[in-house]
């Protein structure tokens, strides 16, 4: 409710409203939601002004008797080969009258087995399914996922670099599921039948070797970069470099932090070198124009901060992850713009889309 009362406060009269300048602690009880919770028999089990209490109180028992409402057509264990037909994105079941709506996936258990079930929230159905999909997808590529770690170029000399961050075994795998995302699931595509599968797999398969050097180079040069500009951070700071020094820091937490890689949108990965590379260039002029990086500095706060409040109150809002970037590129046109930006950027660009995006 706030985030959709802030959106519609901005829509009409262009002022922002801070998150926590809401106070909803501050409005009469009645003044909120009262939930009633029922069994298919119509019988009140519980009440309450707190949806969340409810769901803490009530989940487990609705999640039991949905899977005992599932159909056993959608439940499988040890799966090694696409061999369970077509998969649907939803299936409709019949609960104690009521008719509710599943949403099969394949899953992973804590062991790596792949299995089949069905979820009763699309979102959890959205993300199992993609993992499924790539634990099945590098079964089924075998000996060529050793290919992945070979044709990586210095790998040890890239683990060592990022030792600050996470273990040489956590990059590894890092590197190993972007190369696995790009090489079957382009895009975030979806795969629901036989045909698809085995399609994308022959395709797959043909690319990991050069997916694996081509993304691998993108790590290693952001690695590269990210271990020049550690040693800039640990370097004595005079009092009026602190301000400038945790922001870059935060800015380097955002872009090289575990799972990076895998993380970043394939179309963005040869970038993130540069983006760091800008920090360094800001912080070796930072000497001679701090008054300069102040004023440039406030202008990507603003729009960061905007960024940071919008995907909080709205995590699923694919269209902020250009906003995001454009606000890297716009970092390199202010501190660094010798090194050039991979589109044209400005305030107004940045003011248009954010305006496109509500």
């Amino acid at each position: 409710l706030i985030a959709a009362l802030t959106e519609q406060l901005q829509r009409l009269t262009g002022v922002s409203v801070p998150r926590d300048a809401w106070r909803p602690e501050l409005l009469p009880e009645h003044l909120f939601a009262s939930f009633e919770l029922f069994d298919e028999h119509g019988r009140q089990i519980g009440a309450g002004r707190e949806l969340s209490e409810l769901q803490a109180r009530f989940g487990q028992c609705a999640r039991d008797d949905f899977s005992r409402a599932s159909n056993a057509g959608f439940e499988r264990e040890n799966i090694q080969d696409w061999d369970f037909g077509d998969l649907p994105v939803t299936v409709e079941l019949q609960q104690g009258g009521v008719e509710l709506c599943g949403y099969p996936a394949l899953v992973v258990d804590g062991g790596g087995l792949i299995g089949l079930s069905l979820f009763d929230q699309q979102a959890q159905a959205v993300e199992s399914h993609k993992e499924g999909l790539l634990a099945l997808f590098r079964r089924k590529a075998g000996r060529l996922i050793k290919e992945i770690r070979r044709s990586v170029p210095e790998l040890q000399k890239q683990s060592v670099w990022f030792s600050t961050v996470a273990g040489a075994e956590a990059l590894q795998a890092d590197l190993e599921r972007a190369v696995l995302q790009a090489a079957f699931l382009p895009g975030d595509a979806d795969v629901r039948d036989a045909e698809t599968f085995r399609r994308r797999l022959d395709e797959g398969k043909q690319q990991l070797v050069e997916l694996a050097a081509s993304i691998g180079a993108c790590s290693f040069e952001a690695l590269q970069a990210y271990q020049e500009l550690n040693r800039l951070l640990k370097g004595a700071v005079s009092p009026p470099q602190l301000a400038v020094i945790s922001e870059v820091r935060e800015q380097v937490q955002q872009l090289i932090y575990p799972g990076f890689i895998s993380a970043s949108p394939l179309t963005c990965l040869p970038h993130l070198g540069r983006y760091l590379r800008a920090a360094i260039r800001r912080l070796e002029k930072l000497s001679g124009n701090s008054q300069r990086d102040r004023k440039q500095s406030a202008l990507v706060r603003r729009y960061w901060q905007a960024y940071e409040q919008a995907i909080a109150g709205d995590p699923a809002n694919t269209g902020l992850g250009e906003f995001r970037w454009l606000i890297e590129e716009l970092r390199v046109s202010l501190f660094a713009q010798e090194l050039g930006t991979s589109v044209k950027v400005s305030p107004e660009r940045l003011d248009r889309l954010w305006k496109e995006l509500g």
